[in-house]
């Protein structure tokens, strides 16, 4: 059920979105070999079962954005003038969070 789950995940991602901190995009994951899926359905298996996330599935960074409708060359740009996005391994982290979910909906 679990190799479902992985498939299930990475055929509703979104694409055009950014890569993460590992340079990997959406679409390395969409056309990748079914074998990728298998390995993903292992790490989460050991990850279950030794009860540890690495700490790699937690760095992130944030990259200041100018909000729309603002110039740096209209005025002095200040901190409100920016919004961050936040960067992320986060496919990985989210296909954990939905498996993990999704087999405890099951078990109840």
């Amino acid at each position: 059920m679990l190799l479902e789950l992985v498939e299930l995940v990475i055929s509703k991602l979104k694409y055009g979105k950014a890569a993460g901190l590992d340079g990997i995009t959406v679409e390395h994951l969409l056309y990748s070999h079914s074998l990728l899926s298998c390995a993903l359905a292992k790490l989460y298996n050991l990850v279950v079962k030794f009860s540890y996330v690495p700490q790699s599935f937690g760095k992130s960074y944030t990259v200041p954005l100018l909000k729309s409708g603002y110039s740096v060359y209209s005025k002095s740009a200040t901190v409100d003038d920016f919004r961050g996005i936040f960067l992320s391994d986060l496919f990985f982290l989210k296909c954990l969070i939905v498996v993990s979910l999704t087999a405890i909906v099951a078990y109840l």
